[in-house]
C-alpha cells in the first residue's frame, strides 16, 4: 500500500513497503526510486528548501535533489555529493526547526543518546541535546 510521507508543489514523496519513490508534480516528469530499505522507512523527510529528501529506517539515507535537463535525475550511490547512506543508524525522529528558516542546509534528528544537527552540505553532525532518558 503506497503510504505519502511528503508533498509540497514540486514534489510529492512516497513509499510502497521498503521503497521510497519521489514524484513530480508536474505531469512531464515519471516517479522514481529513490531509497530503498529493509523494512519499511520510519521517517521521511523532504527540507524546506526542497533540494533534500532525507529517509531513515535500519539506515538514514540523504538524497540531494539536482535538477538535470529537465529531469530529476538519482545519482549514483558512490557519488557523496548526491546520495549520501548512514548504515546501522537507527533514527527515531527527522525536522527542520523553525528558528532554522535561514540555515536551509540544517536539519535535527533524534537518535538513542539525543539529538544532533547536521549540515547537509558537508553530512558532519554533532550533539546538541542530550537525552535525560537512560
Amino acid at each position: 500500500m503506497e503510504k505519502v510521507w511528503a508533498e509540497s508543489k514540486k514534489f510529492t514523496i512516497t513509499s510502497e513497503y521498503e521503497t521510497v519513490f519521489l514524484k513530480s508534480n508536474s505531469k512531464d516528469y515519471n516517479s522514481q526510486e529513490i531509497g530503498s530499505f529493509i523494512g519499511d522507512p520510519q521517517h521521511i523527510y523532504l527540507t524546506k528548501c526542497e533540494k533534500f529528501v532525507i529517509m531513515a529506517g535500519l539506515e538514514m539515507v540523504i538524497y540531494k535533489l539536482q535538477k538535470k535537463t529537465n529531469t530529476y535525475e538519482r545519482k549514483a550511490k558512490t557519488s557523496e555529493n548526491h546520495y549520501k547512506v548512514f548504515e546501522n543508524f537507527w533514527v527515531n525522529g527527522i525536522y527542520q526547526p523553525e528558528y532554522y528558516k535561514n540555515w536551509k542546509y540544517y536539519f535535527h534528528f533524534e537518535k538513542g543518546d539525543g539529538i544532533y544537527r547536521m549540515d547537509l552540505r558537508t553530512y558532519k553532525y554533532e550533539l546538541v541535546s542530550k537525552s535525560i532518558v537512560k
